[in-house]
């Protein structure tokens, strides 16, 4: 006869309510199975977290960023632009201050 597959998740459910059960029982008979269902509770956990599925270590580190078009670094091609000095028209966020303007700070 085959077995109906049930999930952890509802094992652990029934077993939270049988221990709660066992825990508020007025019945003594009953109350000597609490060890019992807390170490099959306990095995239900184990088995729960043990099934986990893990990732892949290729898929775990993947680029986040897009990859840029390759540089050209053979003599045929044509060379890259050297980089320009600022220009000084362009406004500083930092702007040096004159010794007038530092007495005024202190």
């Amino acid at each position: 006869m085959p077995v109906k597959k049930v999930k952890m998740s509802t094992l652990r459910t029934y077993i939270d309510a049988l221990l709660d059960y066992t825990t508020y029982s007025k019945y003594p008979e009953i109350i000597t199975h609490y060890n019992s269902l807390r170490m099959v509770r306990k095995i239900i956990i184990k088995e729960q977290y043990s099934g986990g599925t893990q990732t892949k270590v290729s898929s775990f580190f993947t680029k986040v960023c897009p990859q840029s078009a390759p540089i050209q670094t053979s003599a045929s091609g044509p060379a890259p632009a050297s980089p320009q000095p600022a220009s000084p028209d362009i406004d500083d966020p930092m702007p040096m201050l004159s010794g007038a303007e530092e007495d005024d700070l202190e």
